[in-house]
């Protein structure tokens, strides 16, 4: 640490802000000429260029402030990139992307870095899967070898992740670089001991944060990093986020409180190594890079031999689970069934039990409806008089009617023949028999008029 401060002690200080020297004020648009856009950030443009001395392949980040941005922090942004620029500058190593100068660009803040032509780590993932053990364990040892170089000076990243690491093409091996130390903190000996970004900020990718960023309780120091490669190693062997969640709190209380769980497949002693890595304690984690160096590189072989092994061990472990889910699938479709199949049950029998009243209720409708004794017996009567034969013709005479043939007397028991006389019993006898047949027309009209009315007192009673 006496080393970094004897060395940078021009660059460096203590407070929040950086002493500004010449390099920051020199114009590099003379030295540099811009030929295309690389992409934009949140307050840089970067874009493919070229250095005319040379014609060598460079970035040149550019500072670009939005909009509206308050005075106070648009001096904090500036101080920061420049900051960023003089920290990359200061550390030489491979694996760790060239800040080749630094200054002004046209009147704005900008840095030169080295053309970086390949693919994010997170992209590289999602693009080729999972990697495997040796090469997951290679570009873990690379990402620990350039921030050693970073920690040698009293840098620490802070923001380690898939998204900050880039997988160079071109390559026989997986070449990576390390860059963006746009939140990196600066430790000092002196009485500012932790230089952030911002006063009191707490900056950082939360899934790849160590507990201590979220408490604030410990300052961040080499330790930090290390959290952070053990879940981008483990992210490099399963091709998943290790800590994920739907929220800020969610995923800063499995950061904070839940240990990593990490797959079957991968061999214990490679596990080991990522959890003591990822340990919540900082006491309990590595305290230098080339610890984790060491440890990656020592079980490396033993993973080898057991990957096999481990991916059957894995594959039964899905299986199992398979089968007790699909057991428990199956139990709980049976709880969840009885009680509809009880219900089917009841519903079929109630709609039975509708049925038969439906066929009673309308047998009873379609049957003649009860009559009373009396009127049946009125029926009956009405019934037997009209299946009589008709009447003889010659009707009944009453008896104080009736016509009874003159007696003969002495006189006329022998009457004498005479036309006049038996012309007026003739017509005598005629209006006789006349009177009868009307009493009898009577008489059958009136007992039709008392069937009819029988026939008619007849009525279906209601029972409602």
């Amino acid at each position: 640490m006496a080393d970094f401060q004897e060395n940078n002690q021009n660059t460096f200080q203590t407070a929040n802000t950086i002493i500004l020297d010449s390099k920051q004020n020199r114009e590099l648009s003379g030295e540099y000429r811009v030929v295309g856009r690389c992409g934009t950030g949140g307050c840089a443009i970067v874009n493919e260029g070229y250095r005319i001395s040379d014609n060598r392949h460079v970035a040149i980040k550019i500072l670009s402030l939005p909009a509206g941005l308050e005075f106070d922090e648009a001096e904090r942004t500036r101080l920061r990139f420049y900051r960023e620029a003089q920290l990359m500058a200061s550390m030489k190593s491979p694996y760790i992307v060239e800040c080749l100068a630094y200054g002004l660009f046209e009147g704005k803040p900008c840095m030169v870095l080295e053309f970086m032509n390949g693919v994010q780590l997170d992209e590289y993932l999602k693009n080729n899967g999972a990697m495997s053990f040796e090469q997951a364990v290679d570009v873990a040892c690379q990402v620990l070898t350039g921030l050693g170089v970073a920690h040698k000076i009293g840098v620490i990243h802070r923001d380690i992740k898939p998204a900050n690491i880039m997988v160079m093409n071109g390559t026989k091996s997986t070449e990576i670089r390390v860059y963006d130390f746009g939140i990196a903190t600066v430790l000092d000996d002196g009485p500012g001991d932790l230089m952030r970004t911002q006063v009191g900020s707490i900056r950082g990718t939360p899934s790849y944060m160590a507990p201590e960023l979220f408490s604030g309780e410990i300052r961040a120091c080499p330790a930090t990093d290390i959290y952070a490669v053990g879940l981008m190693l483990h992210e490099c062997l399963t091709g998943t986020v290790a800590v994920m969640g739907t929220s800020l709190i969610q995923i800063s209380y499995k950061q904070m409180h839940e240990p990593l769980e990490i797959p079957l497949f991968i061999p214990e002693c490679l596990a080991n190594v990522i959890h003591k890595c990822c340990a919540k304690r900082v006491e309990d984690r590595y305290q230098t890079t080339d610890e984790v160096i060491q440890a990656l590189q020592a079980v490396l072989p033993e993973a080898k031999q057991e990957r096999v092994s481990c991916e059957v061990k894995y594959l039964e472990a899905i299986r199992q689970k398979g089968e007790a889910s699909e057991n428990a699938d199956k139990n709980k479709a049976i709880t969840i069934t009885k009680p509809v199949l009880l219900g089917v049950i009841a519903g079929v029998f109630l709609c039975i039990a509708l049925i038969i009243v439906l066929a009673v209720t309308l047998s009873d409708d379609e049957s003649p409806a009860p009559q009373p004794f009396g009127e049946n017996s009125q029926n009956a009567d009405a019934a037997a008089e009209a299946a009589q034969p008709p009447a003889d013709t010659k009707p009944a005479v009453p008896p104080e009617q009736e016509v009874k043939p003159a007696e003969p007397s002495p006189d006329t028991a022998n009457p004498p023949a005479n036309d006049s006389n038996a012309n007026t019993q003739e017509q005598a006898i005629q209006k006789t028999n006349s009177d009868a047949s009307g009493t009898s027309k009577k008489s059958q009209k009136r007992n039709s008029k008392k069937s009819s009315r029988h026939k008619s007192e007849t009525i279906v009673p209601n029972f409602d």
